[in-house]
């Protein structure tokens, strides 16, 4: 545009200088008619001055007004510039802030799941700690509970185990006191281990004459209370059968303490039969002429063994296979095996806690282990051979628990 105006500009100046020339040519040729040369050429080199003086000025002014158009334009080039960089700038603006809104939104909606999977999450949390409340709840219930029952224990344990202090007491009063053996034996020792506070293994002495002692060992079934109900039974029978119904020989003794355990138990269920019942080692020892002695010996499934004088052979007296029970399946018979032996003579009746006890490896000890503890102890003073005893019983019981209740009777003649 701007050179459009210029070009209208140069082009009515034109025409105008023109226009003046025209005028003096016409001046200049009507002089030269007249031959007015002088005048002529005055005229033409004035016009010649006027063009040249002319085209000056237009150069001039052509070139000013092109060096406005140049400022004009780099002015404009400058605005356009301008204002496509501010477009530019604009759009990019514009294309962060869209991106920052698009990550906003995008933002928004992770966060918006993250708060709606904490909110389920503290929904969860909110249930189990419920639960756990509950569950403390109960627990608190239960250990309440577990105390108020452990105090009840506690008391009918206390109870339990005074009557069992009792219970032994009485068992302790029931049982004979070996000095009975005076005018029999020089020297004795037992050994009674009972498992529980109470013992199914018991012993009997009894005189029958100033000549005859009757010993008896009882190994009850089982161990505890039962089997201690069970060794009074047995003591009570024996009183009965030997001092009131003057039964003396061992194997008529047990045969008629079979038959009257039986009559005791008759009207019990027969099941719980098999559960009653006792082994029996029973000697009666008579001092005959001299420093004789003759030991009669009956066994229910008990043995005897005896030493003579400090020799450390072991002999045994066999019992039978029978045994003393409620079942009234159990009949058989016993049978009596006696023997003359001197003073010092040594005699061991035993329950199976001592051959039943096994070691760590699990081995029992048997009547073979028994007997070679005997032989190594048989040249000592009876107290001592039964303290060994039972030191070497134990040492060979290690870590393992007791098993049973264990009674030995050691009898010097």
């Amino acid at each position: 545009m701007l050179v459009c105006c210029l070009g209208q500009t140069l082009a009515q100046q034109i025409k105008r200088v023109s226009y003046d020339l025209e005028e003096q040519k016409l001046q200049a040729e009507e002089n030269l008619k007249k031959e007015n040369f002088a005048e002529a050429a005055h005229l033409y080199k004035n016009i010649l001055l006027q063009v040249e003086k002319k085209q000056k000025e237009e150069k001039a002014y052509y070139e000013a007004q092109m060096e406005i158009y140049r400022k004009e334009a780099k002015e404009k080039n400058f605005q356009v510039n301008l204002a496509i960089y501010g477009f530019l700038l604009a759009g990019l603006a514009i294309l962060v802030a869209v991106y920052f809104i698009i990550k906003n939104i995008r933002i928004n909606d992770i966060l918006k799941e993250k708060q709606q999977t904490i909110e389920e999450q503290n929904g969860e949390l909110q249930a189990q700690t419920e639960e756990l409340r509950q569950q403390q709840e109960e627990i608190s219930a239960q250990r309440d509970d577990i105390i108020a029952k452990n105090a009840d224990l506690l008391q009918k344990n206390k109870l339990i185990n005074d009557s069992l202090r009792v219970a032994q007491l009485i068992q302790k009063a029931t049982l004979p006191q070996l000095s009975n053996l005076q005018g029999f034996a020089k020297d004795y020792f037992l050994i009674f281990k009972p498992l529980q506070v109470v013992s199914g293994d018991s012993y009997w002495v009894e005189s029958i004459n100033p000549a005859t002692k009757i010993v008896a060992l009882i190994d009850c079934t089982g161990h505890g209370i039962p089997a201690a109900y069970t060794s009074l039974i047995v003591n009570m029978l024996l009183k009965d059968i030997v001092l009131l119904e003057k039964h003396t020989e061992p194997s008529e003794i047990l045969q008629k303490l079979n038959e009257d355990f039986k009559k005791i138990f008759r009207a019990s269920d027969e099941e719980a039969k098999l559960n009653v019942g006792a082994d029996i080692a029973l000697c009666k020892i008579e001092k005959i002429l001299g420093k004789e002695y003759k030991v009669t010996f009956a066994g229910a499934r008990r043995n005897l063994f005896y030493t003579i004088n400090k020799n450390k052979d072991i002999y045994r007296l066999k019992g039978s296979r029978q045994f003393i029970g409620a079942s009234e399946d159990n009949y058989g018979t016993f049978s009596s095996e006696e023997v003359e032996l001197p003073e010092n003579s040594r005699l061991f009746l035993f329950s199976d806690g001592f051959t039943d006890q096994n070691n760590p490896e699990r081995k029992k000890m048997g009547e073979n282990g028994l007997i070679s503890i005997i032989q190594e102890t048989n040249h000592l003073p009876m107290k001592e051979q039964g303290s060994l005893i039972e030191a070497a019983c134990r040492t060979y019981q290690g870590k393992n628990q007791q098993r049973d209740d264990m009674l030995m009777i050691g009898i010097k003649l």
